[in-house]
């Protein structure tokens, strides 16, 4: 009796380390699949970062903060806060009658207003407008003297209307 409950114990303990050997390899492998996943990821990832790094490099490239050149023709006049001055300046005219002299075109059916402003270098500005439906451009040049910030239009283009 004693020799069958050894043996029974035996192949009991046969049968439980089996299964923690199956069970053990496929857990591996699953843990495996999901590292690999993971790496993959991490890979694509990187490259997104560095294409998106490259792209914000292009992107600052004309923009006044990235151009010391325009920073230093500013002179006097450049502080850390000149963009978000001018930009102010620009979209103060959108409550004023000058936003007409800006903006060359009669409201059609509502009222064009600038929406987004890019401070190219120390001259150029350029500037998107609509009324909600119709939708332009506008290439601004700007002036900083001790009287303030004065802007001309030095282009302007209306996009046609999607229908």
């Amino acid at each position: 009796m004693k020799n069958k409950i050894v043996t029974y114990m035996l192949i009991f303990v046969s049968i439980i380390l089996l299964f923690q050997i199956v069970n053990s390899g496929r857990i591996l492998k699953r843990e495996e699949a999901l590292l690999d996943e993971k790496v993959n990821s991490i890979l694509i990832l990187k490259s997104q970062k560095s294409l998106l790094e490259n792209r914000l490099d292009e992107e600052g490239y004309f923009s006044l903060l990235g151009n010391q050149k325009s920073l230093l023709a500013l002179g006097e006049a450049y502080d850390d806060n000149i963009v978000s001055t001018i930009k102010d300046a620009l979209y103060e005219i959108n409550i004023s009658e000058e936003k007409k002299l800006l903006i060359p075109y009669e409201d059609m059916g509502g009222v064009f207003l600038i929406n987004q402003v890019k401070v190219l270098n120390h001259k150029w500005i350029i500037a998107n407008f609509s009324d909600g439906s119709i939708w332009g451009e506008l290439l601004i040049e700007y002036n900083i003297d001790e009287k303030g910030i004065t802007f001309k239009t030095m282009d302007h283009l209306l996009y046609p209307i999607e229908r």
